[in-house]
C-alpha cells in the first residue's frame, strides 16, 4: 500500500499563491511557481531532490599517486609516471557534478514534468507514494507551473532541445487530462494552450470549442472563453467562423458585456479588412 502525503497549505503559501496571481507572469515568476510546489510537498513531509542537487560540500583528497620504487628501471618509472599523468588528468572530470553540465532551461524542464505528473489521486500511474490534495491547493499552484511553462520554457525548449520537448510537452499534456477530467472546461482551456504553443492549431480550436460548450453563460469565465475562440478562428483566417461565434454569444448575454462585445467586434473587423486588402 503505497505511502500517502496529505497537502495541508500553511498561511504562508496560500498568501505566496496569491502573491503569484497578481504578478506579471514574466519567465522568472516559474522559478517562484516552482519553489512554491516545492515547499507544498516539504510541508507535507515529501522532500523533493533532483539530480543535480548539490550535497554539502566535502573536503575531497587529493588523488592518490603510484609511488616509483627507487630500484625501478627507467622502462618501469616512465610508465608510472604516466599513469600517474593520466589520473591526474582525469581528476578534474571525475570531479564535475552534474549541476555543472545541466542548462538552465533543462533543470526546470526536468522540475516542471516532475511536478506535472506527480504521484496524486487523480494520476493513472502506479507509485510507492500518493500525494492527497483535499483543497486542491497542489493542483492549482501546479496549474499556473503549466501555464508558464507554455509561455515561457516551451518555446525556448522547442528552439534546440527536442527530447526536452517530447518530456515537458507529455508531462503538459498528462496534467491537463488527468489532474482536470472533473472540469472539462478547464481540461480542453490547457490542452488548447498547449496545442496552440505546439503549432497544432485546428486541434486547439476544437478544444477551445468543447471548452466554451461546456462552460454556462453565466460562468465569470465564460466571457474569457469566448474571446480566445474567436481570437483562434482569426489566428487561422477563419473570420466567418468568428463572426457566427460573436452572434451566438450576443443571443446569448443579449448584449449584457457590451463594452467586451464591442472589443472583439472591432478585431473581427479588422480583421475583415485585412483579408480584403490580401484578395485586392
Amino acid at each position: 500500500m503505497p505511502t500517502s502525503f496529505v497537502i495541508h497549505p500553511t498561511e504562508h503559501l496560500v498568501e505566496e499563491y496569491r502573491s503569484l496571481l497578481l504578478e506579471d507572469w514574466d519567465p522568472p515568476i516559474l522559478v517562484r511557481a516552482l519553489q512554491l510546489a516545492h515547499e507544498t510537498l516539504l510541508v507535507a513531509g515529501l522532500r523533493v531532490v533532483f539530480r543535480w542537487s548539490r550535497a554539502p560540500e566535502v573536503q575531497r583528497s587529493l588523488p592518490q599517486r603510484y609511488i616509483v620504487p627507487p630500484s625501478a628501471s627507467d622502462d618501469v618509472a616512465a610508465y608510472i609516471s604516466s599513469l600517474n599523468k593520466q589520473k591526474a588528468k582525469a581528476e578534474p572530470m571525475r570531479r564535475r557534478t552534474p549541476v555543472d553540465i545541466t542548462r538552465e532551461e533543462i533543470r526546470l524542464a526536468e522540475e516542471t514534468s516532475f511536478h506535472l505528473t506527480a504521484p496524486t489521486e487523480g494520476t493513472f500511474r502506479r507509485s510507492e507514494v500518493v500525494i492527497k490534495d483535499p483543497a486542491g491547493f497542489y493542483r492549482d499552484v501546479r496549474s499556473i507551473i503549466f501555464r508558464l511553462a507554455v509561455e515561457h520554457l516551451l518555446p525556448v525548449l522547442m528552439q534546440q532541445q527536442a527530447s526536452a520537448v517530447n518530456l515537458l510537452a507529455g508531462s503538459l499534456s498528462e496534467f491537463a487530462r488527468f489532474e482536470w477530467d472533473d472540469q472539462p472546461q478547464h481540461r480542453d482551456t490547457l490542452l488548447a494552450e498547449l496545442y496552440e504553443e505546439l503549432g497544432r492549431k485546428d486541434d486547439a480550436i476544437v478544444l477551445r470549442e468543447s471548452a466554451l460548450r461546456a462552460t454556462g453563460f453565466d460562468a465569470h469565465e465564460y466571457l474569457t472563453k469566448v474571446q480566445a475562440l474567436i481570437h483562434a478562428y482569426l489566428d487561422v483566417g477563419d473570420v466567418d467562423s468568428a463572426e457566427r461565434e460573436l452572434f451566438k454569444v450576443i443571443r446569448a448575454t443579449r448584449g449584457e458585456q457590451d463594452e467586451e462585445l464591442q472589443s472583439i467586434l472591432r478585431d473581427i473587423l479588422a480583421a475583415r479588412s485585412m483579408s480584403f486588402v490580401a484578395s485586392a
